[in-house]
């Protein structure tokens, strides 16, 4: 299982991915934090779809002032 965040767990849930015996995107909430964990399950579908999304993301570069 590896650690993804909320809106990584909302895109694939929308392309098919869902829970069944654990496998999947799985949500826990920890008692002392009160802040839902996202997991997904370290299957090599579900491991691509997460690197499509990851890639689609733009990346803003920023510097210092020059």
């Amino acid at each position: 299982m590896i650690e993804i965040n909320k809106e990584e767990a909302k895109y694939l849930r929308e392309h098919g991915v869902v829970r069944f015996q654990n496998r999947g995107v799985v949500r826990l909430m920890r008692q002392d934090s009160k802040r839902k964990h996202y997991y997904a399950c370290e299957d090599k579908w579900i491991i691509d779809l997460l690197n499509e999304y990851r890639n689609s993301l733009p990346i803003t570069e920023t510097y210092g002032e020059v």
